[in-house]
């Protein structure tokens, strides 16, 4: 219940935000489904989960980095949020515990670039969670393009437990999520081949949202 309510309260604030400083666009190919399901996005910027929840009024679980939890307060709230840490050389816990909670009939969302995209455009190579997760549960991939200009992103950087992160924030500005037609996957999850195949089909459907996103943020632009 309680983090519902925190998904709930951050999501009208997020919407608010939304409204004053971004040029946002929505299309979608489909309706987002219900129940359980694994939504899958690029990862242009640092504050895309904060924005992915705009999708949802159901609350998302959120494979995010560890080092925001390891901020007071942030790290409080997004743990109370249900969302869960990945930490670098350890990505079997966060991935069992986004399966515990598919098996319990909530969504949860996995950028399979697995960091940010590079800002000098283009996509990292895919990791294999998401395909994975779909094979066990049978949950759908729900993928998703987000596009944004990424010359605006604004960068920052802190130390966190005398780490040094990079971030990539932003603020203000065009903003476009395509969201896809769910995507079903059966077969065997030690099937390596299949696996991969899974993973680079999801990938490629991103990289072809994300192109439709962009392509409306340019025709408005130059309208």
């Amino acid at each position: 219940m309680l983090n519902r309510l925190l998904y709930l309260v951050g999501r009208a604030m997020v919407l608010l935000y939304a409204r004053l400083m971004l040029e946002l666009d929505i299309a979608w190919d489909a309706p987002m489904p219900r129940g359980a399901k694994i939504i899958v996005a690029n990862h242009p910027s640092t504050t895309d989960p904060v924005y992915l929840g705009i999708l949802s009024p159901a609350p998302l679980n959120m494979l995010l980095i560890v080092y925001p939890f390891l901020i007071p307060i942030v790290g409080t709230y997004l743990r109370l949020s249900g969302h869960v840490p990945v930490v670098p050389g350890q990505g079997r816990v966060a991935f069992d515990e986004a399966l515990r909670l598919l098996q319990k009939g909530r969504s949860v969302v996995v950028f399979p670039e697995g960091d940010l995209s590079p800002q000098g455009g283009g996509y990292r190579r895919p990791r294999t969670g998401a395909a994975r997760l779909a094979l066990l549960t049978g949950a759908p991939i729900v993928p998703v393009g987000i596009y944004l200009p990424r010359e605006r992103n604004t960068l920052m950087e802190m130390d966190i437990d005398g780490i040094r992160c990079v971030s990539y924030v932003y603020m203000r500005g065009q903003y476009a999520f395509t969201v896809g037609e769910p995507m079903h996957y059966q077969g065997l999850v030690d099937d390596r081949e299949h696996v991969k195949a899974v993973t680079d089909q999801i990938m490629e459907r991103i990289i072809a949202l994300a192109g439709h996103s962009e392509t409306r943020v340019k025709a408005l632009a130059s309208s």
